[in-house]
């Protein structure tokens, strides 16, 4: 279901990337992706500690936190993506360094 986002996660780290450069769009996308994850998972984890059982909540969230370094590499990627488009128009545009 994340998966779904990545358009959002790669347009986080080409508007950061345009402002401030490079590391900084990888880091907003990282960052971006993993609080984004993390809420689907716990949404999942606190639905299903309502109307299931608790450890089936405990069940969700564990599943979630066990992903995160996975998610936090999606981030890096789909920012890498949003700083090559900022580059990428930014040289087409005629504003390079």
């Amino acid at each position: 279901m994340v998966i779904c986002f990545v358009p959002a996660f790669v347009v986080s780290g080409f508007l950061v990337a345009r402002q401030h450069g490079g590391e900084q769009g990888v880091a907003a996308a990282a960052a971006t992706t993993v609080t984004g994850y993390l809420v689907v998972f716990f949404t999942a984890a606190a639905y299903a500690a309502v109307n299931q059982s608790e450890l089936a909540g405990l069940g969700w969230a564990l599943f979630g936190v066990a992903f995160v370094p996975v998610a936090l590499m999606l981030g890096v990627l789909c920012g890498c993506v949003g700083v090559a488009l900022a580059r990428g128009l930014r040289f087409l545009g005629g504003h390079g360094h």
